[in-house]
């Protein structure tokens, strides 16, 4: 659990770790990024109130170390078998979530990591969306892998993970060499896909706050796409020529830096970029704007 600045949810979000019911120990690694607000008091009371021994890990950095950084960090601390992601402003929501998770890890040793679908709440846990699409189009419960991952557009909810903690180093120079803070879920789930496949459940067992405040949503979304077309290049040099195609192919990017300056009511850079998405790849872009015509439906 990486946290930053999350004094009014931090609590939530450990108390759905506490919750789990499972036949397994557990151990829940808090990493703060040295949040300059009182994420650190509200954490160190929780340890103080409830009995739970060894179970939580707590760290507060002195200096801050950004998002990817202190994720690699707290990955590190982590001594189990498995490894379950849920950041400090969102929460778990359903008590057996980790054991079906380990359950269907347990009977499967060709899976890296299993999924699960969320709900999405606004800051005051109003509910945006009872299920979030995670595979479109169906949300078929099942196996996938790195060719259906960049094939499906998929969309892991990242406080829904777990994977296997076994490659712990190889993530961490990959997470070092390829992520930055717009996109570290996307490129830890292509490192985890490289060592085995994902197991999907459609269940919601989480849910995923929409925070304003957050990295992702307060930098320019036109340089978090930029960003993109560098880390695919990078990826390139890492997969096998099977795999290059999917990641040669930038209409998807163009795309998203349009629909990035459309929402800035940049609308002839919108334009632009579309039409560049589309000469780049008529086929892909035709098939980008039917998904986005049945989200949107």
């Amino acid at each position: 659990m990486i946290t930053y600045d999350h004094e009014q949810y931090i609590s939530q979000a450990i108390e759905g770790v506490l919750m789990q019911e499972c036949d397994f120990e557990m151990e829940l690694i808090i990493a703060d990024d040295a949040s300059p607000d009182n994420t650190d008091k509200v954490v160190q009371e929780i340890t103080k109130i409830y009995p739970y021994g060894n179970l939580i890990k707590y760290t507060k950095h002195k200096e801050n170390k950004g998002v990817i950084k202190n994720f690699t960090w707290a990955l590190n601390q982590s001594t189990g078998k498995y490894i379950a992601l849920c950041e400090g402003d969102d929460y778990w929501t359903d008590p057996l979530k980790l054991q079906k998770q380990v359950d269907i890890m347990e009977t499967d040793n060709e899976l890296m990591a299993v999924a699960t679908n969320s709900s999405i709440v606004d800051m005051n846990k109003n509910l945006l969306e009872r299920n979030r699409v995670v595979i479109p189009p169906d949300n078929r419960a099942g196996k996938y892998n790195l060719h259906q991952f960049f094939t499906q557009a998929h969309q892991y909810p990242t406080l829904s993970v777990m994977f296997r903690n076994t490659h712990k180093e190889f993530i961490q120079k990959g997470m070092k060499k390829l992520a930055n803070p717009f996109l570290g879920d996307w490129t830890l789930w292509v490192l985890l896909h490289i060592k085995g496949d994902f197991y999907y459940i459609d269940e919601v067992t989480c849910a995923y706050r929409i925070n304003p405040n957050s990295v992702t949503h307060t930098v320019n979304a036109v340089n978090r796409w930029k960003e993109d077309f560098k880390i695919r290049h990078n990826l390139i040099e890492m997969l096998d020529k099977e795999y290059h195609h999917y990641l040669q192919d930038d209409t998807y990017a163009y795309h998203k830096i349009g629909m990035a300056y459309r929402k800035q009511k940049k609308f002839c850079l919108f334009v632009f970029y579309q039409v560049r998405a589309f000469l780049h790849n008529p086929k892909t872009f035709v098939s980008i704007a039917k998904t986005v015509f049945k989200l949107n439906n």
